[in-house]
């Protein structure tokens, strides 16, 4: 079982860079971090010792020859993260290993009744326990993305219109009770776009966008049964996730709404309900949304428009929305901007969920301007602890 320790500011450094780079030697750690041979050796050690990175193949030596360098990398096998997205009817599951690759996945049915939210992400766990463990994934973490006002750092849900939660929610020391490893909670729309952050590492820092998240789902509002379409938005500022002074950044209703129906748009609520098989109104809908993002995209010179859930199955939203954002334009020139569908289609929030931990698990301590929602060194220090997943519970 690997040592407990804590993670001081160089340590963190050099699992970020690691986490970024994917492997690097030591002196090549050094250069980066700026730190001296010495000092990264002795941290890398203690890193090595705990078992959160280990040793990759060696390179290959100078043309002047002398040893061969050997290099460093997050160990893929410390552990996994698991990433849950909870609907009305049903809940996808992915599990990866600390280098993000997945090892497990799978889409459920699912039976929402009135059982908390912690107890559903029990039953949900309690559900793939076995398959888990037959792929020796060690659980040291797990994400749960649902849709609504949440709230990451206190663990609040503030409302859920699809979920039928009206008053806050305070979740975590209920998570705490049943879990013995760190259970997080974030908005759906914002796990997609921590899995653009954490698994892009094509993206350059100056890299902003906004990802929509386009669903088909029931709504349990009160004295209401609509079912149809439901989208939410996330928006990236410098990769960082942009949440809002009451974590309620992203949500989202059209302009032209006129405020008789219940779905987000235009149209009526039966329109909503076969939007997705109807060409017609389906058009109607990018059409509408699209103007609205077009406005959003334009006015914080966002250059990419990424599309994740049902809305994939679609491909003409693409040219839909480039042309709404040409259209809303203001100059002669073509926006520069990327419109594209997230890559995972149905797995994306629940995989986002997982980047939502391993990006805060190797992120550098915050500083004014760029601080994380969840607590960094406590998230550190919670999962190097040698404890089991789960507690006995009855």
């Amino acid at each position: 079982m690997e040592k407990c320790c804590t993670i001081g500011v160089n340590e963190a450094r050099i699992l970020r860079a690691l986490w970024i780079q994917r492997s690097m030697s030591r002196i090549e750690l050094a250069r980066y971090l700026g730190i001296d041979k010495s000092t990264v050796t002795k941290l890398t050690a203690t890193l090595l010792d705990t078992g959160i990175i280990h040793l990759t193949a060696e390179g290959s030596s100078s043309p002047q020859g002398g040893r061969r360098p050997v290099y460093l990398a997050i160990n893929p096998g410390f552990g996994a993260v698991l990433g849950i997205e909870l609907q009305t009817d049903f809940y996808v599951a992915v599990a990866v290993d600390f280098s993000g690759t997945i090892v497990f996945q799978t889409r459920e049915p699912l039976e929402v009744g009135t059982e908390s939210v912690p107890q559903l992400c029990l039953r949900v766990y309690k559900g793939i326990q076995a398959k888990l463990e037959a792929r020796d994934a060690r659980l040291v973490g797990a994400v749960l993305g649902v849709s609504g006002l949440v709230n990451p750092s206190e663990g609040i849900i503030y409302q859920s219109n699809p979920l039928g939660i009206y008053e806050e929610q305070h979740l975590y020391d209920e998570f705490d009770a049943l879990f013995n490893v760190p259970v997080i909670l974030d908005n759906d729309a914002n796990c997609g776009a921590w899995g653009e952050i954490a698994y892009k590492k094509d993206l350059i820092k100056t890299d902003d966008l906004v990802f929509i998240l386009g669903e088909t789902r029931a709504n349990k509002a009160k004295a209401a049964g609509y079912t149809g379409i439901a989208i939410g938005t996330s928006i990236v500022l410098g990769q960082q996730v942009h949440y809002g002074t009451r974590y309620a950044a992203g949500e989202f209703q059209s302009l032209f709404r006129s405020g008789e129906h219940m779905n987000q748009f235009s149209i009526t609520d039966a329109e909503a309900a076969v939007y997705e098989h109807d060409r017609e109104v389906f058009s109607r809908v990018a059409h509408e949304l699209a103007r609205n993002i077009s406005f959003l995209v334009n006015m914080l010179n966002l250059n990419q428009v990424v599309l994740g859930g049902r809305m994939e199955f679609h491909p003409e939203i693409l040219s839909i929305m480039k042309e709404e954002i040409q259209e809303n334009w203001s100059y002669d020139t073509e926006v520069d901007v990327t419109v594209r569908f997230s890559k995972l289609q149905e797995l994306t929030i629940a995989y986002g969920a997982t980047g939502m931990f391993l990006e805060t698990f190797f992120g550098l301590p915050d500083v004014q301007f760029s601080h994380s929602p969840v607590d960094k060194q406590a998230l550190r220090q919670r999962v190097s602890r040698e404890t089991p997943f789960l507690l006995d519970y009855v």
